[in-house]
Protein backbone atom coordinates (compact mmCIF):
# COMPACT_ATOMS: atom_id res chain seq x y z
CA UNK A 1 0.00 0.00 0.00
CA UNK A 2 1.73 3.26 -0.99
CA UNK A 3 0.65 6.63 0.56
CA UNK A 4 0.95 9.65 -1.20
CA UNK A 5 2.06 12.33 1.06
CA UNK A 6 0.02 15.89 0.38
CA UNK A 7 -0.21 18.90 1.69
CA UNK A 8 -3.29 21.32 1.90
CA UNK A 9 -3.22 24.46 0.68
CA UNK A 10 -4.11 28.01 2.73
CA UNK A 11 -5.36 31.35 0.88
CA UNK A 12 -3.32 34.04 2.55
CA UNK A 13 -2.20 37.42 2.30
CA UNK A 14 0.62 38.06 1.86
CA UNK A 15 1.75 42.45 0.81
CA UNK A 16 -1.77 42.92 -0.84
CA UNK A 17 -1.52 40.12 -2.56
CA UNK A 18 -3.46 36.72 -2.24
CA UNK A 19 -0.76 33.76 -2.11
CA UNK A 20 -1.56 29.78 -1.32
CA UNK A 21 0.92 28.59 0.89
CA UNK A 22 1.83 25.06 1.82
CA UNK A 23 0.03 23.62 5.90
CA UNK A 24 2.26 20.64 7.17
CA UNK A 25 0.61 17.17 7.59
CA UNK A 26 2.18 16.07 10.72
CA UNK A 27 4.05 17.72 13.39
CA UNK A 28 7.53 19.40 13.69
CA UNK A 29 9.96 21.82 11.67
CA UNK A 30 9.99 20.75 7.43
CA UNK A 31 12.84 22.65 5.67
CA UNK A 32 11.54 21.83 1.98
CA UNK A 33 8.07 23.61 3.11
CA UNK A 34 9.19 26.42 4.62
CA UNK A 35 11.79 27.15 1.66
CA UNK A 36 8.35 26.57 -0.60
CA UNK A 37 6.36 28.55 1.24
CA UNK A 38 9.13 31.46 1.08
CA UNK A 39 9.12 31.32 -2.79
CA UNK A 40 5.16 30.81 -2.76
CA UNK A 41 4.84 33.97 -1.12
CA UNK A 42 7.41 36.25 -3.01
CA UNK A 43 5.55 34.89 -6.43
CA UNK A 44 8.75 33.28 -7.14
CA UNK A 45 7.31 29.75 -7.59
CA UNK A 46 3.64 29.10 -8.21
CA UNK A 47 2.09 25.48 -7.87
CA UNK A 48 0.26 23.97 -11.05
CA UNK A 49 -3.53 24.75 -11.51
CA UNK A 50 -4.56 21.67 -10.37
CA UNK A 51 -3.21 22.11 -7.31
CA UNK A 52 -4.77 25.18 -6.92
CA UNK A 53 -8.78 24.02 -7.74
CA UNK A 54 -8.10 20.70 -4.98
CA UNK A 55 -6.55 22.61 -2.85
CA UNK A 56 -4.24 19.93 -2.51
CA UNK A 57 -0.64 19.93 -3.53
CA UNK A 58 1.71 16.31 -3.48
CA UNK A 59 5.15 16.70 -2.26
CA UNK A 60 5.71 15.21 -5.94
CA UNK A 61 4.23 18.40 -7.49
CA UNK A 62 6.02 20.70 -4.61
CA UNK A 63 9.30 19.04 -5.37
CA UNK A 64 8.76 19.52 -9.20
CA UNK A 65 8.26 23.04 -8.58
CA UNK A 66 11.12 23.90 -6.86
CA UNK A 67 13.15 21.59 -8.97
CA UNK A 68 12.15 23.27 -12.49
CA UNK A 69 12.66 27.14 -10.42
CA UNK A 70 16.53 25.42 -9.47
CA UNK A 71 17.01 24.00 -12.95
CA UNK A 72 15.98 27.70 -14.50
CA UNK A 73 17.80 29.47 -11.91
CA UNK A 74 21.17 27.53 -12.92
CA UNK A 75 20.67 27.69 -16.54
CA UNK A 76 20.14 31.61 -16.18
CA UNK A 77 23.23 31.79 -14.20
CA UNK A 78 25.44 30.05 -17.06
CA UNK A 79 23.90 32.09 -19.64
CA UNK A 80 25.16 35.23 -17.70
CA UNK A 81 28.18 33.67 -16.72
CA UNK A 82 28.96 32.99 -20.11
CA UNK A 83 27.81 36.64 -21.45
CA UNK A 84 30.04 38.06 -18.89
CA UNK A 85 32.97 35.53 -20.35
CA UNK A 86 32.17 36.90 -23.69
CA UNK A 87 32.35 40.61 -22.90
CA UNK A 88 35.68 40.18 -21.03
CA UNK A 89 36.94 38.41 -24.34
CA UNK A 90 35.94 41.28 -26.07
CA UNK A 91 36.82 44.02 -23.76
CA UNK A 92 40.52 42.27 -23.77
CA UNK A 93 40.06 42.09 -27.53
CA UNK A 94 39.20 46.26 -27.83
CA UNK A 95 42.14 46.71 -25.39
CA UNK A 96 44.69 44.90 -27.52
CA UNK A 97 43.82 46.69 -30.48
CA UNK A 98 44.01 50.11 -29.08
CA UNK A 99 47.37 49.10 -27.44
CA UNK A 100 48.46 47.99 -30.94
CA UNK A 101 47.11 51.51 -31.97
CA UNK A 102 48.88 53.24 -29.30
CA UNK A 103 52.21 51.55 -30.07
CA UNK A 104 51.63 52.35 -33.73
CA UNK A 105 51.12 55.67 -33.06
CA UNK A 106 54.23 55.97 -30.72
CA UNK A 107 56.61 54.73 -33.59
CA UNK A 108 55.94 57.65 -35.70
Amino acid sequence: WHMIMAHRLKSVAYQSEARKILLQNENGPCPLLAAANALLLRGIIQLPATCIRSGVASIDDVLNVLADHALKRAKKQQNQSKKKDHNHHDNNNQDNAEDGVDSHNDNE
